[in-house]
């Protein structure tokens, strides 16, 4: 009696959780949209300016950081693509809208650049070697995408 009473009342209770749709709810695959004003998109990365790069993996994280000096945006990609793979995808195309790279730091399995054009943010990017918990994922690297957002 009293394990019917208590599926009785989870039940209610998931049941009034599932009330008729005001409209207003967001789809669950909705995009987030940035400061850049850039929809989200788990397979690529919009730079400042429009230039994009797909890649062989999934977007992990987006982050925008704000203090007192300035506000960041921050994407986080796992590939499964080398890391050397995935910077020439993002110099080649940001090449095309006039960037240059300069490379900060080379070392074994970390590289980090900064991609500059006059007039325009500064984008730096750090790829590193990096393997999931789980193998199927194929994941081979990591690119963290990081520029500063103008007002």
């Amino acid at each position: 009696m009293r394990t019917s009473t208590v599926f009785l009342m989870v039940f209610a209770l998931l049941v009034a959780g599932c009330g008729p749709s005001t409209g207003n709810e967001s789809p669950r695959n909705a995009s987030h949209v940035p400061a850049s004003g850039t929809a989200l998109q788990l397979d690529k990365v919009v730079f400042p300016g429009g230039r994009e790069i797909s890649f062989d993996g999934r977007l992990v994280r987006y982050e925008f950081i704000q203090n007192a000096k300035s506000s960041l945006e921050r994407f986080t990609v796992y590939s499964r693509d080398g890391l050397m793979s995935l910077d020439g995808a993002a110099f080649a195309e940001l090449a095309k809208g006039g960037y240059t790279r300069r490379i900060r730091k080379e070392e074994a399995g970390l590289f980090v650049v900064n991609y500059v054009k006059k007039g325009s943010v500064t984008i730096t990017a750090a790829y590193s070697d990096f393997n999931t918990k789980f193998p199927a994922d194929n994941i081979q690297s990591k690119a963290v995408f990081t520029w500063q957002v103008k007002d």
